[in-house]
């Protein structure tokens, strides 16, 4: 998992390097003329704002923080490749878009010999160095951090060869900071100190793209300020002096410049690069300030409530700040529970940190109560200490209902010690069904034999298998993989667990696919079909070899007729009359998602090539699947295999619409009402589910490969006079 790194947002006492500064306000004094765009929000508490002057000619971008808002954090955030002599840097904009961020700014300086960083940076309480790394040792640079406890803390480094700050004083209480290259402190609206720190006057005295960030004390504010430069036509630069004297007419009270030159990035979510760069393109770096929309929530602040005993810890080298709470179940019924106060609703990722010590619980239960419901996510505390791991993306309303709870009903220990919650997108508008329901056609789960109200085709005789009534509770996961065992389906009651197993490629090595009818209803026009489905594959995330296979599903003309995407299609069974989708549930193909239809006509001409890929993306990890499909909840990112899901497809007046409904209820618009090709069948079809490979080759282990489908339902409908039958459209 990639660390991500912060500062954190809140209310607190700020401690300065010298006494605290009085509050300051901007007079402009130096910069007088500057024009100052209208700030835009960007988020609750976080707003963006352009400002530009004449002469000299500049263009500033300016990030401005509410640092009482819980809801909103500054973090730093390393490079992917980590501080290994010669790996890869990387761009601010890929910094910003894996971190769940909505602003960013480009942060500490590196070498470019061997990519490594120069600036002292401490993330989530760990030193970026040490063994290993190549970070050269810088003298008297200044550092810009927070602790743990929401608080703002400018610190001298003064590192020696082994990196030991000169002043030890609240240095364990920084949690995350980033040295830089020059240090200003104002004062009402005046500069007061201007620390060059040792850099050379081409550095410092000439116009140059600058990078900086700072702090208010009253209001408490943070700022990412971000220059451009050596551009005569947008924007000529700063030296430090004029970079100070912007601070002082911000208001910016302390602040250090950062990485500047051609590295100067700002970075604005949904609009990508907003500055201009003076390479012309954004450049790599080693390291960002971002800005997310986050609430973390360590064991000691007010958002966090016990029962039982817990014992307090302060000596284990991963705890997150200055302490953790420790118990286990021998010691009597015990809870922590972590309360944000959300701002907004939306969907979060939730992130939990623990110590992985010596007798840890391997299954620490965290229950997640969210806005559909309550999930529990099992925790192996033994390992991955010491760093943030993802529980899964929920949904959540604002306000205080939503919560994460840890008990100590777990062999071993358990350690409670900070939780954190990440927005990443709103909650979708309810989805208008556009119809009424006229009748039930057809129900089935499957609990006993029913295959003579299907018929069944297949590619390749022989080479496929079909049990209309198979045990799932007696499958065990061959290959590794998570989990290991199947749970009972959503919709399932009392203590069915069977259903419809179809698998396909089981010895031949070739392209192949089965797919199974319903023919004991009467062909329709329009029509719902729902069901729950599970895609099993061998391997962990990713799957394993042979492991991409595509559960299809839609409706069909032609029962003989096997829904199957191959290059070439020939035989009785090829092309399919009719439409169906097809998804892969760990991706590893270059479409995973796909949409087929046509009217069993001619070779290739019956597939609907130009919309195969039906939500526009070649892979899982498109943005809009792996917010659909996160780790967390599922085991590949972006895919839905090995998780049960209610499928819920619509056709109407020639129409068709794909929902899916997640364990957590929520439920997610993939396509809305689109047409399928003017050649493909519309009318005149039955339900049809199924599977199939695509590609040559056995998966090993066979047994792993295979499709679920569960509670079968099919309905007449008919259109209502808002139906919004028409373009086609994305979930957003």
């Amino acid at each position: 998992m990639n660390t991500v790194l912060r500062f954190r947002c809140g209310v607190g006492v700020l401690m300065l390097a010298g006494a605290c500064m009085a509050s300051a306000t901007a007079v402009a004094q130096y910069y007088p003329a500057m024009v100052y765009g209208e700030k835009q929000q960007l988020a609750p508490g976080v707003t963006w704002q352009v400002a530009t002057n004449a002469s000299p000619l500049l263009k500033v971008h300016v990030f401005e923080v509410d640092m009482t808002n819980r809801n909103v954090e500054v973090m730093p955030v390393f490079k992917a490749a980590g501080n290994v002599s010669g790996s890869a840097n990387e761009r601010t904009s890929s910094m910003a878009i894996r971190t769940d961020a909505i602003a960013a700014i480009n942060a500490g300086y590196y070498n470019t010999t061997n990519m490594m960083t120069n600036s002292y940076t401490v993330i989530d309480g760990v030193f970026i160095g040490g063994a290993g790394t190549a970070m050269t040792p810088e003298n008297n640079r200044s550092v810009l951090g927070f602790s743990g406890n929401h608080q703002a803390i400018p610190k001298r480094t003064k590192v020696s060869n082994a990196f030991v700050p000169a002043n030890a004083t609240d240095w364990d209480k920084i949690v995350d900071f980033i040295a830089g290259r020059g240090h200003f402190v104002t004062s009402n609206g005046t500069l007061v100190t201007q620390d060059n720190e040792g850099t050379t006057a081409s550095h410092n005295a000439e116009r140059h793209p600058r990078t900086a960030i700072g702090y208010s004390l009253n209001p408490y504010k943070a700022y990412l300020v971000a220059v451009d430069g050596r551009q005569a036509s947008i924007s000529v630069g700063m030296t430090y002096e004029e970079l100070g004297k912007l601070m002082a007419d911000l208001g910016i009270e302390q602040s250090i410049s950062l990485d500047g030159g051609g590295s100067t990035t700002a970075w604005v979510k949904g609009q990508g690069i907003v500055n201009s760069p003076s390479d012309g393109s954004e450049r790599s770096v080693v390291s960002a300030w971002v800005v997310v929309p986050a609430n973390t929530m360590d064991n000691t602040v007010e958002e966090v409530t016990t029962t039982g005993t817990w014992t307090t810890d302060t000596t284990s080298a991963q705890r997150y700040y200055v302490d953790q709470l420790v118990t286990s179940s021998t010691a009597g019924a015990a809870s922590v529970t972590w309360t944000p106060a959300l701002e907004q609703s939306g969907y979060y990722k939730v992130y939990a940190w623990w110590t992985s010590e010596a007798g840890r619980a391997t299954a620490a239960p965290y229950q997640i109560n969210h806005a559909n419901g309550t999930a529990t996510a099992t925790a192996n505390q033994a390992a991955n200490g010491g760093k943030w791991n993802l529980l899964g993306v929920w949904p959540f309303e604002a306000g205080t209902a939503g919560s994460v709870v840890l008990t100590n009903a777990a062999t071993g220990t358990v350690s409670a010690d900070a939780v954190r919650f990440v927005r990443i997108a709103s909650l979708p508008d309810p989805i208008e069904p556009g119809y009424t329901i006229l009748s039930t056609l057809y129900q089935n789960d499957f609990t006993g034999a029913k295959s003579t109200d299907f018929t069944v085709s297949n590619q390749v005789a022989g080479d496929n298998s079909i049990n209309f009534s198979y045990d799932y509770s007696t499958y065990a996961q061959q290959a590794g993989g998570f989990p290991t065992t199947i749970p009972q389906s959503p919709s399932s009651t009392g203590s069915d667990t069977r259903a419809m197993r179809v698998a396909a490629n089981l010895a031949n090595g070739v392209a192949n696919g089965i797919t199974a009818t319903l023919t004991s209803i009467a062909p329709q026009d329009n029509m719902r079909i729902t069901f729950d489905a599970w895609i099993n594959y061998n391997g962990g995330a990713g799957g394993g070899s042979g492991s991409t296979e595509f559960m299809s599903f839609g409706g069909s003309a032609d029962p003989a007729r096997a829904a199957m995407a191959a290059s070439a299609y020939g035989g009785t069974h090829q092309p399919f009359n009719g439409f169906y989708f097809a998804i892969a549930g760990e991706g590893g193909a270059s479409q995973d998602y796909r949409y087929h239809d046509g009217n069993g006509v001619g070779a290739a001409t019956g597939n609907n090539a130009a919309r195969a890929n039906f939500l526009g993306t070649a892979a899982v990890d498109h943005s809009e699947m792996t917010g659909i499909f996160p780790v967390g909840q599922f085991e590949t990112n972006g895919a839905p295999g090995k998780a049960w899901l209610r499928w819920e497809v619509v056709l109407l007046q020639g129409n068709v619409r794909l929902i899916v409904t997640k364990p957590d209820n929520t439920q997610v618009l993939l396509c809305d009402w689109f047409a399928p090709t003017a050649n493909a069948t519309k009318t005149g079809l039955l339900p049809h589910l199924g599977t199939f490979d695509p590609f040559a080759g056995v998966a090993n282990p066979v047994s792993d490969n295979f499709v679920l489908y569960d509670n079968l339902k099919v309905e007449a409908i008919a259109p209502v006079s808002q139906s919004r039958v028409g373009s086609w459209t994305l979930y957003q």
